[in-house]
């Protein structure tokens, strides 16, 4: 995806000389690539980045019942990602989980409020 980004920002056509994949996984790329970097360090800080997104979500998706509970999924959620190694590291799943854990943590906050 990292390459596929390069290539459209030099000209190449989306679907016509290049890579087919959804649109949403290039904005998110994109997205990611300019505002972290386009080195190493900036993706693992992007990996970072959505895995504390992904805890605060788990934390207000448990604030009803314990903190510990969203605490502990978090930690564990991240500890399963980690152990897949650097090779992982910004992955597009880890972006549709985290939009997913986001959208349940709207939905419960609004029927809680």
């Amino acid at each position: 995806m990292h390459y596929v980004v390069f290539l459209m920002s030099k000209g190449k056509v989306l679907y016509d000389d290049i890579d087919i994949n959804m649109p949403g996984t290039y904005c998110f790329e994109t997205f990611a690539m300019h505002l972290f970097g386009w080195s190493d360090l900036a993706w693992r800080i992007y990996d970072l980045v959505l895995l504390l997104l992904m805890g605060g979500a788990a934390m207000l998706i448990h604030r009803q019942r314990s903190l510990f509970a969203g605490l502990f999924a978090a930690t564990m959620f991240a500890l399963i990602h980690m152990q897949d190694g650097f090779a992982q590291t910004g992955q597009r799943d880890l972006v549709i989980a985290a939009l997913l854990l986001c959208a349940y943590a709207a939905l419960f906050a609004h029927n809680a409020g």
